[in-house]
């Protein structure tokens, strides 16, 4: 059997299983399992995701059979480099056009396993002119505050805005705080006359914005669908169906 090392030299690195590839990071084995065997029962334990891997505490990975503190650390030191990979891919994403530019372009807050809330500043012409985490804090808190929102919208003389934050736990469905949070930026945002273009909270590979589902400038969408008898889910490939419109210039 070809061992990951040698199949990585002879085919590369994308022709790979995680598993494979999380063994070439784990470098050795047990006297009772080869490193492969360690990866796989590993990954097995993580239900075959990256993402609860990455998410994992340190201690729960280090109790595993076949690794230890050493492993563990490694581990994380490499999933957060593809964290901080993806950052670098998106951040020449420098325009906001429709809901699915901000969810590429804070993606990364999918990763985080703390409620953590950002603030794009736009000007006229849709182009970014800052993107700034503003507060982040435990799962359950609410973070947003309008003080804290408007803070670098007026630094940073932004024409409109847009709010952006996580939910740890994956679901990305509004809560009745998001809802009445959204409502008060909302109606903060009419009386200073900066736009708020959307409030975008994004989970497990998805998002909801509430521009997309016609709830931050009113109305009802034609193509709202229901799904766990929630709020529409935006699935990543559906974020061209409605831009912002021209408002911005």
């Amino acid at each position: 059997m070809i061992m990951p090392r040698e199949k990585l030299l002879k085919y590369g690195a994308s022709n790979l299983r995680v598993d494979e590839l999380i063994a070439i990071l784990l470098r050795t084995g047990t006297p009772q399992m080869n490193v492969l065997k360690v990866s796989e029962f590993l990954y097995s334990q993580m239900d075959y995701s990256l993402y609860k891997l990455q998410h994992a505490p340190l201690e729960t990975i280090k109790r595993i059979k076949g690794l230890g503190e050493v492993k563990a650390i490694t581990l994380k030191a490499s999933l957060e480099l593809g964290v901080r990979l993806y950052q670098e891919l998106v951040v020449e994403k420098k325009q906001v056009k429709n809901p699915s530019d901000i969810f590429k372009m804070c993606m990364d807050l999918s990763f985080l396993n703390q409620e953590t809330v950002r603030v794009i500043c736009v000007d006229s012409k849709s182009k970014v002119l800052a993107i700034e985490d503003i507060t982040r804090g435990t799962v359950n808190a609410s973070l947003i505050h309008p003080r804290e929102v408007f803070k670098p919208v007026i630094s940073y003389s932004a024409v409109s805005f847009a709010i952006v934050h996580n939910h740890p736990s994956g679901d990305p469905a509004p809560s009745d705080a998001d809802c009445e949070i959204t409502a008060r930026l909302k109606e903060c945002s009419r009386i200073i006359g900066i736009d708020m273009i959307d409030h975008v909270i994004i989970g497990k590979g998805r998002y909801y914005s509430f521009t997309l589902n016609k709830e931050l400038h009113g109305g009802v969408s034609e193509d709202v669908r229901q799904e766990s008898g929630v709020r529409q889910i935006a699935e990543t490939q559906d974020g061209n169906r409605e831009g912002f419109g021209e408002k911005n210039g």
